[in-house]
């Protein structure tokens, strides 16, 4: 079955309300659909509608429906709770300061930008080889370490967590030193647990920023 051209990635946060997310080669025409539909555009690229009124909400949701299939989109409901408040949660709870960012790769070219900066040889390398991610959360803590965090594809849960570097790499395999990323499950706190003791220790040392 061929991959839909426009996507929009539904979700929910409970800050935000109902989060849309665009994807695919031609996802400027979701963009608008979005817009026609009443959804807000925020900072990093996610669009936005609140869910406080039901009534609206609902007129929300049929709008997008009718907008959508006007302007060519298909929508995607996700049963996950919205990948940047995951970052966020996951961020508040590890050791230092850290922070988190979404970060929105809709066309299927942005996914390439990664590979120079992955510093990973194990499931999150493949994911990136043999699935669409079109977006991820980048957690950073100021002093040199950033993690990349994205949803387990081909799981109702969980997620995958690698590292990132800005050094140069012949081939992450090949390299001793290459962190392989860790499966985390859905809850942030245990996610944040597991990063802590399992994932940073022999990762932090050599791990260096991204720019």
């Amino acid at each position: 079955m061929p991959i839909p051209s426009a996507e929009i990635t539904l979700t929910t946060s409970r800050p935000l309300g109902l989060v849309a997310i665009t994807s695919g080669k031609k996802y400027p025409q979701a963009h608008q659909a979005l817009e026609d539909a009443g959804f807000r555009r925020r900072p990093n690229g996610v669009f936005t509608a609140p869910l406080a009124d039901a009534q609206a909400a609902r007129a929300t949701a049929s709008a997008l429906v009718h907008h959508a299939h006007e302007h060519g989109a298909t929508i995607i409901t996700s049963s996950r709770p919205y990948l940047g408040d995951i970052g966020t949660e996951i961020a508040a709870r590890l050791p230092g300061t850290w922070s988190a960012e979404l970060e929105i790769y809709s066309h299927p070219l942005w996914q390439e930008d990664l590979w120079p900066m992955l510093w990973e040889a194990g499931e999150i390398y493949r994911a990136l080889e043999d699935h669409r991610i079109p977006f991820a959360s980048v957690l950073k803590n100021g002093t040199g370490t950033e993690l990349l965090l994205i949803e387990r594809p081909g799981h109702r849960s969980g997620y995958l967590l690698g590292a990132l570097t800005d050094r140069e790499q012949e081939d992450p395999h090949n390299d001793p030193t290459t962190p392989h990323s860790i499966v985390l499950p859905a809850d942030p706190g245990l996610a944040a647990d597991a990063v802590t003791h399992t994932f940073l220790p022999p990762t932090i040392a050599p791990c260096t920023t991204r720019t």
